[in-house]
């Protein structure tokens, strides 16, 4: 089907005031799940949004949460949803979760113990870096049952690095994120604990330079000087040459957890990037070409890896696990979504009802080792791709002071128009993939 061409102008001033911030939230945490959103209220006061409620699962608080923080207006987010998973034995949410860890490349050589009780999911054992620990985190949280995780597992001694080391390798990654305006990021380090002070413009900026800060070496993140502050104008920071570029990109995937540290070659060219080689997981190929996005001075990805299986895997295996992972997630479990394997090529048939199901039916998809492209033959809500992408830019935090036009035909969203930075860009990028868009052409320009 082909969309007429819609056209959208963003033309963003001051902060909205409190009730539009509530409306605002309300109805994208909506727009991706309804079911779920009903039985969560939403609150506002001088900009600082508390979500209340029950949900099933902690996947949707983490969410819910990210949604408000990129809203334009919001200083914080105080999660106060309960989660109330779909009953389940603790002994068949451990067993999920062992298998979910014993299954992912990122976690399978590690030792883990998992414990479970009325639902919390306690991890320990060791692991060689901090991306692989987050990365246990993840996997146990997507557990259908789980209620919260505690983590004590440790990460193995690594090299001693100065603090000065450290304070260069976080000032580097904020300047080159295209996640965040980090000008008036001021970066301080003392025995290994990381002080961020200064002031960014959203909720969403601040969380986004406390992940970025967590580099090897760093003991501890403290944010609590760097505020967020609507009307915070940080400057613009300068586009980066190829070497540049090119190195970001390389530490970047060099700290992702779902990304081999071998096997993916990066080659940059008057800002286009072509990432070739190959990789263990469908995942780790999306996880790679995310990444190279989320850098300063990155106008395009020319993705050319190859998903392949090291060992390869029996189909019959890979279905296996297919069925599994459908099974324990909570998004896409209950009999709606069946995956069908034949020759690395999962079939996704069934139906789902809100985009935050069909989405996370493709991640889930996506993690088994022996599927290198998905068919998805899924039924239920079609994203209107036009509105969901202008409710987000409009609300966007990001994208203020931006002109942006979207075109639609099919499934495929290209940007043009003016913004005034690389997050910006980024940003307008990634809203039009997370509502559904199977291409984005992003000709936005970058005009300071």
């Amino acid at each position: 089907m082909v969309f007429p061409q819609l056209v959208l102008a963003v033309l963003l001033a001051i902060a909205p005031g409190d009730r539009a911030i509530t409306r605002a939230v309300e109805r994208l945490i909506e727009a991706e799940d309804p079911a779920r959103a009903a039985r969560l209220e939403v609150t506002t006061e001088q900009g600082v949004v508390t979500l209340r409620g029950v949900t099933d699962t902690p996947l949707h608080t983490a969410r819910a949460a990210d949604l408000a923080a990129g809203v334009r207006g919001v200083r914080d987010v105080v999660d106060r949803i309960e989660v109330v998973p779909t009953p389940r034995a603790d002994a068949a949410v451990g067993r999920d979760v062992e298998a979910a860890l014993r299954e992912h490349p990122a976690t399978e050589a590690a030792s883990f113990g998992v414990r479970v009780e009325g639902g919390i999911v306690t991890l320990s054992g060791a692991v060689e870096t901090p991306a692989e620990r987050a990365m246990a985190g993840e996997l146990a949280r997507a557990v259908r049952g789980a209620r919260a995780v505690v983590d004590r597992v440790v990460v193995a001694s690594q090299a001693p690095r100065t603090d000065e080391e450290v304070r260069a390798d976080v000032r580097a990654r904020l300047d080159m994120s295209a996640r965040l305006r980090a000008g008036a990021v001021r970066v301080d380090v003392l025995g290994g604990r990381v002080r961020l002070s200064g002031a960014v413009p959203s909720a969403a900026e601040r969380d986004a330079a406390i992940a970025l800060a967590r580099v090897p070496g760093v003991r501890a993140v403290l944010a609590d000087r760097l505020a967020v502050d609507p009307a915070a104008r940080p400057l613009p920071a300068p586009t980066p040459g190829d070497a540049a570029i090119r190195e970001a990109i390389r530490r970047a995937l060099a700290l992702d957890a779902r990304v081999p540290g071998e096997g993916v070659d990066v080659d940059v060219r008057d800002g286009e990037v072509m990432l070739s080689g190959a990789v263990d997981l469908l995942e780790a190929k999306w996880a790679a070409v995310e990444n190279a996005r989320a850098i300063n001075g990155v106008r395009a990805v020319v993705d050319r890896l190859v998903v392949r299986s090291a060992p390869p895997l029996p189909e019959p295996v890979v279905q296996r696990r297919l069925d599994a992972a459908i099974t324990r997630d909570p998004y896409v479990d209950g009999g709606g979504v069946v995956g069908r394997v034949e020759g690395g090529v999962a079939r996704l048939e069934g139906r789902v009802e809100s985009l935050a199901a069909r989405r996370r039916a493709h991640v889930v998809t996506a993690a088994v080792a022996g599927i290198d492209t998905i068919d998805d033959r899924l039924q239920g809500p079609a994203p209107a791709l036009a509105d969901a992408v202008r409710q987000r830019l409009a609300r966007s935090a990001l994208v203020e002071g931006g002109r942006v036009r979207v075109e639609v035909k099919g499934d495929v969203v290209t940007l043009r128009g003016e913004v005034p930075s690389w997050a910006a860009r980024h940003a307008a990028a990634r809203f039009a993939r997370e509502a559904g868009a199977a291409r984005v052409e992003n000709r936005i320009e970058v005009r300071r």
